[in-house]
């Protein structure tokens, strides 16, 4: 059974960017100081104003991404919902009115 503060492997959704942090350690030796920076995945998301940033394993970034993935076709799937809300709106409003012009004709 998996530890209760180990967020899921695969998370359902996922809401922010997918960065890389880069950094230098410092270290003496390592070959970070005149190569390439040590990186990170990390995800970078807002909440309440402020944007935050979750650092995870390489290892995980398969079960990130899908939940980014799931996130962005949610959101698209209410964009269209919400959609078809507004062009049924206004088809009920352009009835109402025609319906109260022939009343006055």
């Amino acid at each position: 059974m998996p530890h209760a503060d180990r967020w899921p492997r695969k998370p359902r959704m996922l809401r922010g960017s997918l960065i890389e942090l880069r950094r230098r350690c410092g270290k003496t030796g390592c070959h970070c100081l005149e190569g390439d920076p040590h990186t990170t995945p990390a995800l970078s998301y807002s909440h309440k104003g402020k944007t935050r940033i979750l650092t995870f394993s390489p290892t995980e970034m398969a079960g990130v991404r899908a939940g980014l993935r799931r996130y962005q076709q949610a959101l698209r799937a209410l964009e269209r919902q919400a959609m078809l809300g507004i062009e049924g709106l206004k088809r009920q409003l352009q009835r109402q009115r025609a319906t109260v012009r022939r009343a006055r004709s």
